[in-house]
C-alpha cells in the first residue's frame, strides 16, 4: 500500500508483477515521466529497463543524482542519445546496444 496524501490506501503493484500479470517480455519504447519515481524504477530488480529497447526519461534532480541514473541506464546496455537539460531536471533519450 502506498502512503501519501492523495493516494492513501491505493493498491500498488510492482513493475515486475505488472510484467508477469500481462505476460510482457519486451518493451520497444518506454517513456517515463513519473515525477521522481524514475530512481525507484531503475533500482528495481525486475526493472522495466531490463526489457526495454529504447527509452525517454525525465530525470528529476530532487529525487536523486542524474549521473548515477545515467550510469545505471548504461549498465542496462543503453547508449545515451540526446540529453535536454534544465536547471532541475533533464530529459534523456537512449537506445539499447544491439
Amino acid at each position: 500500500m502506498i502512503k501519501g496524501k492523495e493516494w492513501e490506501g491505493a493498491e500498488f503493484i510492482s513493475s515486475g508483477e505488472f510484467l508477469k500479470l500481462n505476460e510482457i517480455s519486451q518493451i520497444d519504447f518506454l517513456k517515463c515521466d513519473i515525477e521522481g519515481s524514475e530512481f525507484g524504477l531503475i533500482k528495481e530488480e525486475n526493472s522495466l529497463f531490463n526489457i526495454a529497447n529504447q527509452v525517454s526519461v525525465e530525470i528529476h534532480d530532487f529525487a536523486g543524482d542524474r549521473s548515477d541514473f545515467i550510469g545505471r541506464l548504461k549498465s542496462f546496455g543503453f547508449n545515451i542519445g540526446s540529453i535536454r537539460k534544465s536547471r532541475e531536471s533533464c530529459i534523456l533519450s537512449a537506445r539499447k546496444n544491439k
